[in-house]
C-alpha cells in the first residue's frame, strides 16, 4: 500500500521541514508538534523524511523498502508498522487522516494515489 504526504506539506527555514502544526528537523532527527518534541523511532523518522521529500507523488512499499530500509530481507509487517507509528505520531488515525494518504489496490498489494 503506497503512502504519500498530502500536498499541503511545505518546507520553511533552512533544514527544517514544516507541514501543518509539525516541524521535522533532519539535522537533529526531531519531530515537533507546536514546538513540543514528538517521540518516534529513527526508522519512522526516516519514513517521514522520505515522504516529505517525495510528497508530490505516491510512494510504494517497494520504494520505501529499497530507499529507506535498503534491504530485501525485511519482515512483511515492518513498513506497515512504521507507517502506522507515523500516523499515530501525526494524529492521523482512522478517518481523521490529514497528513498521510494511503491508496489501496494496485499491483501485488501496492497502490497509487
Amino acid at each position: 500500500m503506497p503512502t504519500r504526504l498530502k500536498p499541503d506539506s511545505k518546507g520553511t527555514r533552512m533544514g527544517v521541514l514544516a507541514f501543518g502544526e509539525f516541524e521535522a528537523d533532519p539535522e537533529l532527527f526531531e519531530l515537533r508538534r507546536g514546538g513540543a518534541l514528538v517521540e518516534i523511532s529513527a526508522k519512522t523518522f526516516d519514513v517521514l523524511l522520505y515522504l516529505i521529500h517525495h510528497r508530490e507523488r505516491v510512494v510504494s512499499k517497494a520504494e520505501l523498502r529499497e530507499k529507506v530500509w535498503q534491504t530485501q530481507a525485511l519482515s512483511p509487517s515492518a513498513i506497515p508498522t512504521a507507517v502506522l507509528a507515523l500516523r499515530k505520531a501525526l494524529g492521523d488515525e482512522g478517518d481523521s487522516a490529514r497528513h498521510i494518504a494511503t491508496i489501496r489496490g494496485g499491483d501485488n498489494g501496492s497502490s497509487r494515489s
